[in-house]
């Protein structure tokens, strides 16, 4: 059968002078697998071309780095692209150090500098229980020694991702995803030599962070270990032979969202990745075409798309994320003390073209509630090959605060609003989460700003709770990013089928901006609900799901029977990276 063929991705050179004795990562890597694999290089830190297929290739290693997963560059998104395309195929994948990260950012994890601090040395590993039944790591239990030098941490898991060994200082030492997919926060390359060059060359770095003495102290604890000889070993023996035995090559793994026909209604979760990688949740449910981007407003969390998914999953791929900084999305990264484009209206729709990738979805009808009309309309004017068409539901076309409540109070508040939030934020944040999520906010709301005899406690209650959840100083920031975006300019030039939806009590959005919206857009239609305020499509569901479909058939009703449900025309992560 031949040795198995890795493919081995440099993220970063060694420090020159150890170089210059020591050779670069390659080269340690090389030595390390010697007589176990074949090995071709790919220095991708230095912009060298990925593989476009993965055929031919039986395991990837990519190698440690002095550059950090929280500055992202254009060679690490690439690269965790990459990754999702292994993960996609199951494909072998061993992640060291830096790797070990970009393989956590890129599945849906959060890499942030270690909170307690570097970790360098031999240092002490002690396997988890799922880690002393591991293939890989199982034969090492209860521990190993092995050399260590890491800042930055996986601090927060991919979804699925499985714990197999810790440290004193890294709660996330070793992890597995699925079967074959291994990250590990310390280096089996390194021996004691290599280790010992790098406390040298840091030795007034670690001082000035542990105190005088600790370089010292933490040289004279580096011993030579096997550990990582046996750990290389094994992920070749025990992972990427049985992977090469069984001859898969690239064909996706049972369950790969990129190519997978949507013909079950399960309902799943999962994270892609933004381009400042930092991830965004989305989940997925129902199969059928056209399928379904829904978008939220500002502060919500798919509360207002409730009984459009229960009545419309049958019929439809639905998809359903969640903006930065709401439910599972992390706010962006270096966010407060740096701004964020994801943050504009224009960011969120970059973010919802990531989504539709990630869900194998090459186009999709994009629905908008609140600040998501403005999401959706935006979404087609910079991607308009991916839209097949528009519901704008309860919103504006454009800056919002001019018509709130019928008036320009609270876009002449604004500025004054957003000093005072940031002002005393910590203050701020405590009342926020106290006010927002109570009794005497919800019933304010239900009998000032919606229709508390048509909304149902339960339906508009999550609302609340996800809103105190949100961080004021970033609601107040998007809310000031939508009243700077409009769509007016261009309205008149949307040549996809709209379906816009009013709530004839609407003070958030008054029902005239959607008026105007069906008057501007060509050939667009109007559904004003009775009675119906912001959140229309919870007081009244079934009459709103009932004219979405109707539109739906009658705008796109030759996809859809031409579909008959299968998959999505989507190429998807697999096939777009």
């Amino acid at each position: 059968m031949g040795l198995p063929r890795l493919l081995l991705l440099t993220a970063g050179h060694a420090i020159e002078e150890i170089a210059a004795s020591h050779g670069d990562f390659d080269r340690w890597f090389g030595s390390a697998f010697k007589d176990l694999a074949t090995l071709s290089v790919v220095r991708v830190c230095d912009g060298e071309p990925l593989p476009a297929s993965l055929e031919g290739v039986d395991g990837v290693v990519i190698s440690g780095s002095p550059a950090s997963v929280t500055e992202w560059e254009p060679w690490m998104r690439a690269t965790a692209e990459f990754i999702r395309r292994c993960a996609d195929v199951d494909l072998p994948l061993l992640g060291v150090c830096f790797g070990h990260q970009l393989l956590g950012q890129a599945l849906g994890g959060q890499v942030l500098p270690n909170p307690v601090g570097r970790e360098i040395g031999t240092v002490d590993v002690v396997l988890t229980k799922d880690g002393a039944v591991d293939p890989v790591l199982g034969p090492l239990v209860p521990g190993f020694r092995i050399q260590a030098t890491h800042v930055d941490s996986v601090v927060d898991l991919p979804p699925g991702a499985v714990v197999l060994a810790q440290t004193t200082l890294e709660k996330h030492a070793a992890i597995r995803v699925g079967r074959n997919l291994y990250g590990v926060q310390f280096h089996p390359e390194m021996g004691a030599a290599l280790i010992k060059r790098y406390i040298s060359h840091r030795a007034k770095i670690i001082d000035g962070e542990r105190g005088p003495g600790t370089a010292d102290r933490v040289y004279a604890n580096v011993t030579e270990t096997r550990a990582g000889e046996t750990l290389l070993k094994r992920f070749i023996t025990e992972v990427v032979v049985p992977y090469k035995a069984s001859g898969r090559g690239e064909t996706p793994r049972k369950g790969n969202r990129a190519s997978r026909p949507r013909e079950q209604s399960t309902y799943q979760e999962h994270f892609t990745v933004a381009d400042d990688g930092q991830p965004i949740f989305f989940n997925e449910v129902g199969h059928g075409t056209p399928p379904l981007l829904l978008c939220d407003g500002v502060g919500c969390d798919q509360y207002a798309w409730k009984y459009v998914v229960e009545q419309m999953k049958d019929h439809h791929h639905i998809i359903r994320w969640n903006y930065p900084g709401h439910g599972r999305t992390p706010p962006p990264r270096g966010w407060p003390q740096m701004e964020s484009n994801r943050l504009a209206v224009e960011g969120l729709a970059d973010d919802a073209i990531k989504v539709l990738d990630a869900a194998g979805v090459e186009k999709a009808v994009l629905c908008g509630h609140s600040l998501g009309v403005q999401v959706a309309l935006e979404t087609w004017h910079r991607h308009k090959d991916r839209v097949s068409a528009l519901i704008l539901v309860c919103g504006s076309y454009g800056r919002p605060l001019r018509t709130f409540h019928g008036r320009t109070t609270m876009e002449h508040a604004l500025p004054a609003i957003k000093a005072a939030f940031n002002l005393i934020p910590r203050v701020t944040r405590g009342i926020w989460k106290r006010t927002v999520d109570s009794e005497l906010a919800y019933q304010v709301a239900v009998r000032l700003e919606v229709n508390g005899a048509l909304v149902k406690r339960r339906d508009f209650s999550p609302y609340f709770r996800h809103l105190a959840q949100v961080d004021p100083l970033l609601f107040v920031e998007m809310v000031a990013h939508a009243n700077a975006h409009t769509a007016e300019d261009w309205l008149h030039t949307v040549d996809v089928p709209a379906l816009v939806v009013a709530g004839e009590k609407d003070t958030f959005t008054p029902a005239h901006l959607s008026h105007r919206m069906q008057a501007v857009i060509p050939h667009a239609e109007i559904l004003t609900v009775p009675a119906g305020t912001h959140t229309a499509p919870i007081e009244i569901p079934e009459l709103v799901t009932l004219r979405m479909e109707k539109f739906l058939l009658e705008r796109l009703g030759k996809d859809r029977r031409a579909s008959n449900g299968a998959a999505p025309r989507g190429n998807g992560l697999a096939a777009r990276a």
